[in-house]
């Protein structure tokens, strides 16, 4: 899920704004591709969500289709790095519920199957 923002999320990480290069421009590319990748995979899955019948409440997947984007959007036009944490958060909150019922599912097929 969003392979493009998790190496980003790496490399984030790996140049963060102490290192970033000369005015941080390594830790600025590594966060577009971050905010970019995963922005790309929760628009996916939230129009996924909406089109078809998934068991997941529908404003969950609104929320994915309009928080990260205008938080990320909010983080460019002002650079606040307030904006950025916010970002990141939002896109985390929709990533940790979608990923704890995948697991939860595949526990519950284990411990039915064993």
């Amino acid at each position: 899920m969003g392979i493009i923002g998790a190496i980003g999320y790496i490399f984030v990480g790996v140049f963060n704004i102490d290192r970033g290069g000369p005015n941080g421009i390594y830790h600025y590319l590594f966060a577009v591709v971050l905010f970019g990748g995963f922005i790309i995979s929760i628009s996916t899955f939230s129009l996924y969500i909406l089109i078809y019948k998934i068991k997941f409440p529908k404003i969950y997947a609104i929320f994915g289709l309009i928080v990260p984007f205008l938080s990320v959007i909010m983080w460019r036009i002002t650079e606040i790095l307030l904006f950025e944490w916010i970002a990141f958060f939002s896109i985390l909150g929709f990533l940790m519920p979608f990923q704890s019922k995948r697991i939860i599912q595949k526990l519950l097929t284990l411990t039915k199957g064993g």
